[in-house]
């Protein structure tokens, strides 16, 4: 079994934990580090928190000795051609959570100094039952194209920071 199918059964197991039909998966992090796996259970409350842990990152990564990370979080997801998103997002208050062709996946992003890739799973609510969780598929990401706090080339870096030796 790869670190990758572990930290897949890692997330499903926690689903199969849901009693209510509002329970969501919480951000984790988990790492690989020279002296062992370390998780982390994050909180994100807010946009400023969210900025302030991806500015903290690098050093943290560095800190602990990262030489593998996989970064889940449960996300909105759209997948759109860029002129019709402006169009949309332009009438709109930007928010792909309000965007009617959203989805909501479990995303999982892995990401050592060499690369990253992302891994999704659709998560399925109804109004009377927990959340299900879809099998993960590869997301096709254009890393030249991707962007945010927590985009491949914002790990990657990260990561890179992170195993750098210092000189």
């Amino acid at each position: 079994m790869t670190q990758r199918d572990l930290v897949f059964d890692a997330v499903k197991s926690i689903g199969k934990l849901f009693t209510r039909p509002d329970d969501d998966w919480s951000p984790i992090m988990l790492l690989e580090t020279k002296t062992g796996p370390v998780i982390t259970a994050l909180s994100f409350d807010s946009a400023d928190s969210k900025e302030a842990f991806a500015i903290a990152l690098p050093s943290l990564l560095r800190k602990l000795g990262a030489t593998l990370m996989a970064l889940v979080v449960s996300a909105w997801t759209l997948y759109t051609t860029p002129i019709k998103y402006e169009l949309q997002m332009a009438m709109g208050d930007g928010s792909i959570r309000d965007h009617p062709d959203r989805q909501e996946k479990v995303m999982v992003t892995f990401a050592d100094h060499t690369g990253a890739e992302s891994w999704g799973a659709l998560i399925t609510r109804s109004e009377h039952a927990p959340p299900e969780l879809c099998e993960f598929t590869k997301m096709d990401m254009d890393d030249a194209k991707s962007t945010g706090r927590f985009s491949h080339q914002a790990l990657i870096a990260a990561m890179r920071y992170a195993t750098k030796e210092i000189t």
